[in-house]
């Protein structure tokens, strides 16, 4: 499926301007490159759209997210639920948490950690883009 910069912004509320700048700085960029100034975003690129603004709703700097999100995508695809450890003590990282985590919360900070919660950020977008 390939969605345009305005389902993006209309399914998912994140604006034009804020879109483009993302791209221009290289944190989250269309997949599909089309003709000109055309080009599409995936299923896939909607996932890191959502990790990525949530991420910055939690005042993760940009360029850490940038760096996060695709890690913690990746691991949420197996797992369901990744954690972003800060530096601390040399242990910064994205892990996977244990399944049983039963938590509604789509990404919360708990203490020092990030929990984001992949399984629910999939099908909140999917629920978003199929809606009419």
């Amino acid at each position: 499926m390939d969605i345009t910069i305005a389902m993006i912004e209309k399914k998912l509320g994140i604006k034009r301007t804020v879109l483009n700048q993302w791209n221009e700085k290289g944190f989250v960029e269309p997949s599909i490159k089309g003709k000109g100034s055309k080009s599409f975003y995936t299923k896939d690129d909607a996932y890191k759209l959502k990790v990525f603004q949530s991420l910055l709703n939690l005042n993760v700097d940009p360029k850490e997210a940038a760096i996060v999100t695709p890690k913690v995508l990746a691991i949420g695809r197996q797992n369901g639920y990744a954690i972003i450890v800060p530096e601390t003590n040399g242990t910064k990282g994205v892990y996977p948490v244990p399944v049983t985590l039963n938590n509604p919360v789509l990404i919360r900070r708990c203490d020092a950690m990030i929990v984001v919660n992949i399984f629910d950020i999939r099908q909140g977008v999917d629920s978003l883009l199929a809606a009419d």
